[in-house]
């Protein structure tokens, strides 16, 4: 699935910029809630308590696990949508409004042995503030 800025597409020419996010890119639907349609893009590690409370920061008291990261664009974000793809990518495109330079409005994660285990802010480690 190719994921478009609604505006601002630079889709196919995107030229690669440090510090610029992407006008468009390559996603898999992971699946759909009641928000939005979620997408996987990467992988990665997440570290984890035993109550099963999770921080992206490495930690001696954390077991690190490796997670798909799950990113979810509201139905309402998205604008147009083309199921048959184009010449270049034959796959469906989606076209969203973008905040900040990415579509998504939720991350979440999701354990790659365990994928019933879903880490989100509900069970986020909360740091001190200093």
């Amino acid at each position: 699935m190719i994921i478009h800025a609604a505006e601002n597409d630079t889709y196919p020419d995107q030229p690669m910029l440090e510090d610029v996010p992407p006008t468009w890119f390559g996603a898999e639907i992971y699946g759909s809630n009641h928000i939005g349609i979620e997408f996987c893009d990467e992988n990665t590690q997440i570290y984890v308590d035993e109550n099963g409370h999770w921080s992206l920061e490495i930690s001696d008291e954390l077991r690190p696990i490796e997670v798909s990261v799950i990113k979810t664009i509201n139905y309402d974000d998205i604008v147009a949508w083309d199921m048959d793809g184009d010449g270049i990518y034959n796959c469906p495109h989606f076209y969203a409004n973008f905040t900040d330079g990415f579509p998504w409005k939720d991350i979440s994660y999701v354990d790659h042995k365990k994928q019933y285990i879903r880490f989100d802010t509900t069970n986020k480690i909360r740091t001190k503030s200093k």
